[in-house]
């Protein structure tokens, strides 16, 4: 499988996720798992849920006092790890609304600015880029 091109930067974290099928529309989740990377155009997960291709899913979380529900389909899944077999890694694609960009760039930004707390040029012109 070809990876797509990344035409955003992510940022490594530990986010609590839950996993719904918005087919069902159940408030009960599917699953639960971590955020690992996030990024504007998606987010990078390990769960024990096996995700399928070409099925969208919404992962609520919080962070940042933001409250997120991003819809989003399988990009790529990474190679099962031997020693932990039941947990998989997967790469998200997701399309943002207005609202959802406006706080998805909260969360990068929080994000951003823990990573690198004495910011260069690049880091503080970030959404001029």
């Amino acid at each position: 499988m070809v990876r797509p091109v990344r035409y955003h930067a992510r940022f490594v974290c530990d986010i609590p996720v839950d996993i719904h099928s918005p087919a069902l529309r159940s408030r009960k989740p599917l699953g639960q798992g971590h955020i690992v990377n996030i990024s504007m155009g998606g987010v990078g997960v390990m769960t024990t849920l096996k995700i399928e291709r070409s099925v969208p899913y919404e992962f609520r979380f919080e962070y940042a006092d933001q409250k997120l529900r991003l819809t989003g389909r399988l990009a790529w899944e990474k190679p099962q790890n031997p020693k932990t077999p039941e947990v998989r890694g997967y790469g998200i694609s997701c399309t943002l609304s207005v609202r959802q960009e406006q706080a998805m760039k909260i969360v990068v930004d929080r994000l951003r600015t823990e990573q690198w707390p004495t910011a260069d040029d690049r880091m503080r012109n970030y959404w001029s880029i």
